[in-house]
């Protein structure tokens, strides 16, 4: 194999990332054609910081009724 043909294979080989995209920051994000749940990020940390904020109150109300 001749080195100009393993320089044209590593280049065709980074380039795509089968559904997902690399932005600035090198996070990775996958695009549309992705299968599973969608859902926004903000979404996701609202959702687990309720989570986390009913756990709370649900041992601060076990405390009290124990009491």
């Amino acid at each position: 194999m001749s080195k100009g043909s393993t320089k044209s294979a590593r280049k065709s080989s980074k380039g795509s990332s089968s559904g997902r995209q690399t932005n600035s920051m090198g996070l990775n994000m996958y695009t549309e054609d992705a299968a599973g749940l969608k859902i926004d990020p903000n979404a996701v940390l609202v959702m687990s910081l309720l989570f986390v904020a009913f756990v709370i109150i649900l041992h601060i109300q076990g405390k009290f009724r124990k009491g």
